[in-house]
């Protein structure tokens, strides 16, 4: 919601003077009101920033797992059950949910790639810690399952990194400490925040470079260079303000409030 706010805002200023079509249209208040749910592709409404799709898919497919655990802590299901049920959502989502286009907005489409992660976690915890090689194996023949039944790069993609994620042995996760560590930990860290709000930066410095510099290719480069640490700069700012501070309903309903009233701005300049 902080993000948006930025790029709402980011993208009516630039209108004027920047006529792209990476820019979205200027929002409207069913838009506004469907991105505070993150309901806007299932109500088929345009996305008011780049990637705002993966965070409303991430939010379902969160919202899954948490359930799933509560659901099976009530009724006394242990670690086994979970990994029971999360393999089955998993197998049901490789063989028939994310070949159906229709399910494109919805996390079913998607629990195929992201249970293969959890099903990794969840051996590993079941391991202690340790590599997980039954798991590792299992998720080998997920994949090669899902690629004879229908070939998908993406799944293919995911099956490897889960993999590698189960069976990679404990020392090579915590690697050597140093500054290159701290500074993947950092990058780490900020890495969602940046994500976030990337778009609007990016922007930003396409448009006053492509507006006021030269066309050129090494001027060019030196903007995208640009582009590239401010968003991480800004990233770094989003994360401390908004990830690092206890989630609570006040604050999201701050933030919301903060989301609307840039967009009432937003509409405002459009006038």
């Amino acid at each position: 919601l902080a993000a948006l706010s930025f790029t709402v805002l980011i993208s009516e200023l630039l209108r004027p003077a920047f006529a792209h079509e990476s820019l979205s249209a200027t929002p409207g208040w069913w838009q506004v009101l469907a991105h505070v749910a993150m309901l806007q592709h299932v109500l088929d409404l345009e996305a008011l920033s780049a990637g705002v799709w993966y965070v409303a898919i991430d939010l379902q497919l969160y919202a899954l797992a948490v359930g799933l655990a509560w659901l099976l802590a009530r009724w006394g299901g242990g670690l086994s059950a979970l990994q029971g049920v999360w393999l089955l959502i998993t197998l049901a989502s490789l063989l028939w949910w994310n070949r159906l286009e229709a399910l494109e907005d919805w996390a079913p489409y998607f629990a195929g790639a992201y249970g293969m992660g959890v099903l990794a976690a969840l051996a590993r915890l079941k391991a202690g810690g340790a590599s997980a090689w039954p798991a590792g194996l299992g998720l080998l023949a997920l994949g090669a399952l899902s690629w004879w039944v229908a070939p998908r790069e993406r799944l293919l993609v995911a099956c490897m990194a889960s993999t590698a994620l189960a069976l990679v042995p404990p020392a090579w996760m915590r690697g050597p400490q140093g500054p290159l560590r701290a500074g993947i930990d950092t990058l780490a860290r900020i890495s969602y925040s940046v994500f976030v709000l990337h778009f609007g930066v990016c922007l930003a410095v396409n448009a006053a470079f492509s507006r006021w510099l030269p066309q050129t290719v090494p001027v060019q480069a030196l903007g995208m260079g640009l582009a590239l640490l401010l968003s991480l700069w800004a990233g770094a700012q989003l994360h401390r303000w908004t990830e690092q501070p206890l989630p609570s309903l006040r604050r999201w309903a701050w933030l919301s409030g903060g989301f609307a009233a840039s967009s009432a701005l937003a509409m405002w300049l459009a006038v």
